[in-house]
């Protein structure tokens, strides 16, 4: 799976996958991967691990 280079358009990657707020490309943050049955990789990112432990705990 390639990952757009920081300032890309994926809005999908630009936003915290729990909260919906804006996250900062080009700084770390807090990351899960999660594989379908049929071998997809979706890759979710989180403004802060808060936000990470609690979708975590949802899913």
């Amino acid at each position: 799976m390639a990952l757009p280079e920081p300032g890309g358009t994926n809005a999908e990657l630009h936003t915290c996958a729990y909260c919906g707020s804006t996250v900062t490309v080009g700084r770390r943050h807090p990351v899960c991967t999660d594989e379908s049955e049929d071998g997809d990789i979706s890759l979710y990112i989180f403004c802060d691990t808060g936000c990470k432990d609690a979708w975590s705990r949802e899913h």
